[in-house]
């Protein structure tokens, strides 16, 4: 989870326009891809890219697509 919230930081940044981060998101990036978790795999596939958008683009998605997720989310728990 800590390294997801970092890699999340580092995208947050480069979005931001700050460059610095972008050797730390990729060396960070690395370190979540050799996790053989398939919890931390379908977070990265499913939820992460959504944390690059805008908010006219997270409006787009519509009230389906979050559902769609907690779907995926909920009956991957149960």
């Amino acid at each position: 989870a800590d390294r997801i919230c970092a890699y999340l930081k580092c995208v947050e940044e480069e979005k931001a326009g700050n460059n610095e981060f972008k050797l730390a998101r990729q060396a960070t990036l690395a370190k979540i891809e050799a996790t053989d978790l398939p919890e931390v795999r379908h977070f990265m596939r499913d939820f992460v890219p959504s944390f690059s958008l805008t908010l006219d683009e997270l409006d787009g998605m519509g009230s389906a697509g979050l559902t769609d997720q907690r779907t995926v989310l909920q009956d991957t728990c149960d």
